[in-house]
């Protein structure tokens, strides 16, 4: 399908079913090439991100069969009930899978597909993070007592998006996040259980809304905005907010 993405290849983690699937949809319906991958049926290619040889072998094959990686977009994610009063068997199996999904499988791709990036001369790393972490005020961050896993391995994100958006906005490649709150996916809908009623799940944002404005996020070029957490609730309109005057300091 031709469209403003034509001629890019993305990658996008964890892209077996909801957020993963509506951003790979989004990015092929605007022309990208894209391909996925996950430990679950329905994605390209099966990859634990949380595995450094699983991650080298994905970027690997990507550019082997299409030549280049220009957008790549960090989705892989995995939430668990946690608290400091778990057992420690279960607080250092909670914290390993959080930690090894979210925060290494992130760290691995970003390091893989730099480097291409900057052979391509230029390109967009999307990281994708939650509310927890981006709140506008008065809203307080944090998922609350339930979530210090979670939220431990979500904060680590902006150290990596702070810096990585530094060292490679001289090579034109953009790194920003997107912080998104309750979003009809499966793994929100897992996570709450019998609590997701029908009411409460009107509430939550829609995928493909969120992927519309990823779209618009890319669109913006070389010279679009970077090192940016661009958050979105579900009580608020799903928009691209205006872009900053700068975003880049030494």
């Amino acid at each position: 399908m031709s469209g403003p993405l034509d001629g890019q290849v993305a990658v996008v983690t964890g892209g077996a079913r909801g957020l993963g699937a509506a951003w790979a949809t989004a990015l092929r319906d605007a022309g990208a090439v894209c391909v996925t991958c996950d430990i679950r049926d329905g994605a390209n290619v099966h990859c634990d991100v949380s595995k450094p040889d699983d991650v080298r072998a994905f970027v690997d094959t990507v550019v082997a069969d299409h030549g280049g990686i220009d957008i790549a977009v960090a989705n892989a994610g995995t939430i668990r009930v946690t608290s400091p009063l778990d057992p420690w068997d279960k607080a250092i199996d909670d914290f390993e899978a959080q930690i090894g999904t979210n925060t290494r499988g992130t760290y691995l791709l970003g390091r893989a597909v730099a480097p291409i990036m900057v052979e391509r001369g230029g390109g967009n790393i999307i990281i994708v993070s939650t509310d927890h972490v981006y709140r506008p005020a008065p809203r307080p961050t944090g998922g609350g007592a339930i979530m210090d896993g979670y939220d431990a391995s979500k904060w680590a994100l902006r150290g990596l998006a702070e810096a990585w958006a530094l060292a490679l906005s001289q090579h034109k490649i953009r790194v920003n996040e997107l912080c998104m709150g309750a979003t009809d996916a499966p793994m929100l809908r897992e996570f709450m259980g019998d609590r997701a009623t029908p009411e409460i799940i009107a509430t939550w944002m829609r995928p493909e809304d969120l992927a519309r404005v990823m779209i618009e996020l890319i669109l913006e070029g070389p010279d679009g905005r970077t090192r940016t957490q661009i958050g979105f609730w579900p009580d608020l309109p799903v928009v691209l907010p205006p872009r900053p005057a700068s975003s880049i300091s030494s």
